[in-house]
């Protein structure tokens, strides 16, 4: 005899199925990637957070493994599917074949109908996650009652299924770091540092770019490439993942020629055209391996106002939209754009770079240029807060087929 469709047991049952359904249709991740990345989206960047709770491996493994006697809590059922749907936009799988926010909420508050016999009342408190709609930078729903669910996979899910799109990875040397205080008179990340001061306290940067033996591959270039700049480009050429965010200029691996020159005379203008045109091809041959075979991945977040600067006249910004266009569909190129309208956002300084490397034990490296020179923090602070910072840009940024329909309209309004 069938055990009926009300009867607690069978359907608690078959809710924590449907978890362990979406869980390995997400890759299936372990029960500590679950819980590092739930602990990282619950962790404040800049006073801001979003309403993603931690997911202990303990608790993931009674209630997945149907140990418990009653419905998980909403909340933990919502930021696990929420962490399941970013999980699943980094292997490729579309992140609604899992099943949205509002879905799960609405067979959430079915079975608990079932379960208990009565429809659940709502909180009354601010503690639980959002129903429906996107999760903000204040774990609140938009006002505006649009609904946009995924909060944490600002992307296109189908779409990224389909082409491969490399969306944001968490940084893995960073996710089980917690931050130490920093040390009374060190050096902020930030701060002023040297060629020397460089080679002198990350010299293990450059065996790494010794061991992937791509140092000094731009020596033909020298002449032209800035003391500070050198580990950089040694470290890029090696490089399988490069995340950057800019705010002023479009990406060196994402400029046309045309455009490449325009900037580099804002910076070199007095230069002799012979090394005007020596930089711009070094930039050149920088992107040959991006567009070549077996190229790395590259995700960017460009700053919507960069794109309204006419660096070298309207022809000139109309093909760099263009090509922005145009390479945003490559499989292994993600573009996104913070738009005005969203106000301030997590990354308020300048321009953040992330290279990681094909083997897993190899630490990221955090490269922060500015004028005259560039950063590469190391400590687990930093590398923890940079880390936050860049996923918060991917969770607030345009998704790339919204960027795509704002490219598409700036180029018919050059």
């Amino acid at each position: 005899m069938e055990s009926s469709s009300d009867d607690p047991a069978v359907v608690l049952a078959r809710f924590l199925a449907g978890l362990n359904d979406i869980w390995i249709k997400a890759g299936p991740p372990s029960y500590a990637e679950v819980e590092a990345l739930s602990r990282k989206f619950a962790t404040p960047v800049q006073g801001r957070t979003l309403r993603v709770e931690e997911l202990k491996r303990s608790t993931l493994q009674r209630i997945l493994s149907r140990k418990g006697k009653t419905l998980p809590k909403w909340p933990w059922v919502a930021s696990l599917v929420t962490v399941l749907r970013v999980i699943a936009s980094q292997n490729g799988v579309a992140p609604d074949g899992l099943g949205t926010l509002d879905e799960w909420k609405a067979r959430y508050e079915e079975a608990w109908r079932r379960f208990h016999g009565r429809p659940r009342e709502e909180p009354s408190s601010t503690g639980e996650l959002p129903a429906t709609g996107e999760l903000s930078a204040t774990g609140e729903r938009p006002a505006t009652g649009e609904i946009r669910d995924g909060a944490a996979v600002r992307g296109e899910p189908r779409e990224a299924a389909a082409s491969g799109a490399p969306w944001r990875v968490p940084l893995p040397g960073v996710r089980d770091v917690r931050p130490e205080p920093r040390r009374p008179g060190s050096r902020s990340p930030g701060g002023p540092q040297g060629h020397g001061q460089v080679m002198e306290e990350h010299a293990g940067l450059h065996a790494l770019a010794r061991r992937f033996k791509t140092a000094g591959w731009w020596h033909r270039y020298r002449d032209v490439v800035p003391g500070w700049a050198e580990l950089y480009l040694d470290l890029e050429r090696a490089a399988r993942l490069i995340q950057a965010y800019e705010i002023q200029f479009v990406p060196g691996l994402l400029q046309t020629p045309e455009y490449a020159e325009a900037v580099i005379r804002l910076e070199h203008g007095t230069a002799p055209e012979a090394q005007i045109k020596r930089r711009v091809e070094l930039r050149m041959l920088r992107q040959k391996r991006l567009l070549g075979p077996n190229p790395p991945r590259l995700w960017a977040i460009l700053d919507e106002a960069m794109l309204s600067r006419e660096y070298g006249g309207p022809a000139t910004m109309r093909a760099q939209l263009e090509y922005l266009l145009k390479v945003s569909c490559l499989p292994n190129v993600g573009i996104q754009v913070m738009p005005l309208s969203k106000g301030g956002y997590a990354a308020a300084g300048g321009p953040i770079t992330a290279l990681r490397f094909a083997e897993e034990r190899l630490p990221d490296v955090i490269y922060l240029e500015r004028l005259g020179g560039a950063d590469y923090p190391t400590g687990p602070a930093d590398m923890l807060h940079f880390g936050q910072v860049l996923d918060r840009l991917s969770i607030e940024a345009a998704t790339p087929g919204e960027t795509r329909d704002m490219l598409r309209r700036l180029c018919s309004e050059k």
